[in-house]
């Protein structure tokens, strides 16, 4: 066994957290459901990336899959320093992220390096393992209404979501659990009558959720598993390889069990779905399962297509340089305002709902394209690499996020960007490495960047308390103008300035006193709250400023970009309301 300097003990145990406790945090407020978890992923990534440059490393590796977020980093860069990006803090934010998921890959890449793949990988695996499991009971809390000795986020619908507050994101969890327990037994680290309790546990929880996309994970790893892996004997021996002599020797062993292992877990799933269905349950539509949505799929259509139709729309608008990021979902309103009379619209949604076209949209198609063949070289040179136990498990979790970034935009979120720049660390070769003669430079680094998250948190605190209270206390109008002081103080003074400047612009009340600097609020906002009242508010602002041609034009697009029955009601009466005293 590896011995671990303390510092980097703690850098393990560090990464570990950020792969388990963002999960399970149960607050999602507006204006940023996602905020505190993500909050969470980000904090305990530079705390590892801390403690590792704590410990004085000499060297820091730098392995070739860093060009993939370095490319859509400088993109970014390119794109705020052009001009091209409506909210300018919203290109700072994305440059950030791919900042600290970059610095992840090269943590993880020098960890891999320092203790090998198979230690890296076993305390990732275990930490997933260990969140999953977590998921899965506050699931089944939420189904049964049981208590656990955490705090849970209780469902508002007939589905299940976990405190994640999104259904596909906790299949998605899920799975990655059932993943590493698999691997687990693989290593005889999990005994039989454990390894079927815990995936009872998962795969019934994820057939809780009624997730279409669980039965997409699951036929995906029965491909994967079936797959003639290298034979284990014919793998170089490593410093790291003791950790795997206990792992079956026959490759056709390992498939049988692979496929035995995945079928019975779908199998399972499935049946917890209709078994659930029989149960009690708080909604009185009672709940829905994978079926029921398939078949309603089938019938009406799946809102992904819509989404997906705009996204064309955008990309054939702007094929080279993008749209910019950032910028997706008003550009949405544009692409449905386009869309031919008495077609279904789904204007304003925040994202592509898949990663390539999102990439076309924000960035162009050329810069997509050299993405994909980056991607497609890298994965090449990790399959011709030598392929175990750990290597194939990290591959099988990057396949599972990959599949659900097809459908939605879980690298959108902190903690799945995390896990996934750390699994993509731990693959491939280590690349150069960087020779550090002053590593408390980036330590100093860390500390800016912890400065920065302190203050996001406080400001956004202040935020989230004064939308709560303004929930809880209703007529009081000095209380109503001190929580508007509040988000007009964010607004100009925080870092969360645009979306301070977004809530205040939907709270406002439109005054023809204050028209002017109402008007400004509101047009700054619209790019980032796209939505049909606050649109309307907006275009009442035009005609109160004089500016009539400009109001017309702007309530025209949004009745054409919102043609639901309850849009053009919301449309309708917020436009009459000006005419009444």
């Amino acid at each position: 066994m590896p011995q671990f300097p303390i510092a980097q003990r703690l850098t393990l145990l560090l990464l570990g957290l950020m792969l388990a406790l963002p999960f399970l945090q149960p607050i999602h407020h507006h204006p940023i459901p996602s905020f505190y978890e993500e909050w969470l992923a980000l904090l305990l990534g530079v705390l590892a990336l801390a403690s590792f440059f704590i410990s004085r490393p000499e060297k820091i590796s730098l392995p070739a899959i860093l060009w993939l977020p370095g490319l859509l980093l400088l993109a970014t860069l390119l794109q705020l320093a052009g001009g091209m990006i409506q909210i300018p803090m919203l290109g700072l934010f994305q440059s950030g992220y791919l900042l600290w998921a970059m610095a992840l890959i090269c943590l993880s890449a020098s960890l891999r390096e320092r203790f090998g793949t198979a230690w890296l990988v076993q305390v990732l695996a275990l930490a997933l393992l260990a969140g999953a499991l977590a998921s899965a009971l506050t699931a089944y809390a939420q189904r049964l209404g049981t208590p656990v000795p955490w705090q849970i986020l209780m469902p508002n619908s007939g589905r299940i979501y976990g405190n994640l507050g999104q259904p596909n994101l906790l299949t998605t969890q899920l799975w990655l659990g059932i993943c590493c327990l698999i691997y687990f037994h693989e290593l005889r680290r999990v005994r039989p009558w454990l390894l079927i309790a815990g995936l009872l546990i998962l795969a019934s929880a994820c057939g809780l959720v009624a997730s279409r996309t669980a039965w997409l994970h699951g036929l995906a790893l029965l491909l994967l598993a079936g797959l003639p892996w290298p034979s284990r004997a014919a793998l170089p021996a490593t410093e790291q390889d003791e950790a795997h002599r206990t792992v079956p020797q026959a490759p056709g062993k390992l498939r049988r069990q692979r496929l035995l292992l995945l079928a019975f877990t779908l199998v399972s799933l499935i049946a917890a779905g209709e078994i659930s269905r029989t149960l009690p349950w708080q909604h009185a539509a009672g709940q829905i399962n994978a079926f029921d949505r398939l078949r309603s799929g089938l019938v009406s259509g799946d809102s992904r297509l819509l989404i997906w139709r705009d996204a064309l729309t955008m990309i054939q608008a702007h094929p080279w340089l993008g749209n910019g990021t950032g910028n997706y979902a008003w550009r949405t309103v544009e692409a449905a305002a386009q869309a031919p009379a008495g077609v279904d619209t789904l204007a304003g949604a925040e994202h592509a709902h898949n990663f390539l076209l999102q990439l076309a949209a924000d960035f162009g198609l050329p810069l997509t394209l050299a993405v994909a063949i980056f991607a497609i070289v890298w994965l090449r040179h990790v399959l011709r690499g030598p392929l175990r136990p750990p290597e194939q498990l990290a591959l099988a979790m990057l396949m599972l996020i990959a599949i659900h970034s097809q459908l939605e935009y879980p690298l959108w979120h902190a903690e799945f960007l995390g896990l996934t720049a750390v699994l993509l660390g731990a693959l491939g070769s280590t690349g150069k490495s960087f020779r550090l003669p002053r590593p408390q430079l980036l330590l100093i680094a860390c500390l800016a960047a912890l400065a920065i998250l302190g203050t996001l948190f406080h400001d956004y605190r202040i935020l989230d308390q004064a939308l709560i209270m303004r929930r809880e206390v209703r007529g009081d109008e000095a209380d109503w103008r001190r929580r508007m002081d509040v988000f007009a103080d964010l607004a100009q003074h925080s870092i969360l300035g645009p979306y301070a400047r977004s809530t205040l612009a939907v709270l406002m009340h439109p005054d023809p006193q204050k028209a002017a600097d109402q008007s400004l609020i509101c047009e700054a906002a619209m790019p980032l709250r796209v939505a049909p009242e606050l649109m309307t508010k907006c275009a009442m602002l035009r005609q109160m400023t004089g500016r009539p041609a400009e109001a017309q034009a702007l309530l025209e697009m949004t009745r054409r970009a919102f043609r639901s029955a309850e849009d053009r009601a919301a449309i309708e009466s917020i436009w009459q309301s000006q005419e009444q005293p």
